[in-house]
């Protein structure tokens, strides 16, 4: 009767342990399939994020190359704008002249850039939101 009672009570221990394993593999089994879920989002995050950022430093490089070709248009302008006073000066014309000279070989550089700023513009067209579309074709016009 003692035995007994200390073999149901074995049994009983023994089950609950099996019982117990039971959960802990379901537990474990669970938690391996969160943390490959875990890694597999992570990973995924981790692309998005690193194409975001490429996305991002294109956009940049577009809008810095629009602003520096913007800006020696501007300063151009205002240049031969600034040639239009006339003089008698041979030296201010001679001055004059070399500048010209040194703009017209420029323009040709600024022209091979911005037809590279226009392909650029529209590989960036393609990764811009909607609300940015109209922005990127003011910029290229």
């Amino acid at each position: 009767s003692c035995h007994e009672h200390q073999l149901k009570r074995l049994k009983e221990k023994a089950q609950q342990l099996w019982e117990e394993q039971a959960v802990s593999k379901s537990f474990m089994r669970r938690v391996s399939q969160l943390s490959s879920q875990y890694l597999t989002l992570s990973n995924l995050t981790k692309e998005k994020v690193s194409r975001m950022d490429r996305v991002v430093a294109e956009h940049q490089q577009f809008s810095h190359s629009v602003k520096d070709l913007q800006d020696w248009v501007a300063d151009a302008v205002h240049m031969l704008d600034s040639y239009c006073h006339p003089t008698a000066d041979k030296s201010v014309l001679d001055s004059r002249m070399l500048k010209l000279e040194g703009l017209l070989a420029l323009k040709q550089e600024k022209e091979i850039q911005m037809k590279m700023l226009l392909t650029r513009g529209e590989a960036v067209l393609q990764n811009t939101s909607l609300e940015g579309v109209p922005v990127i074709e003011q910029q290229l016009q």
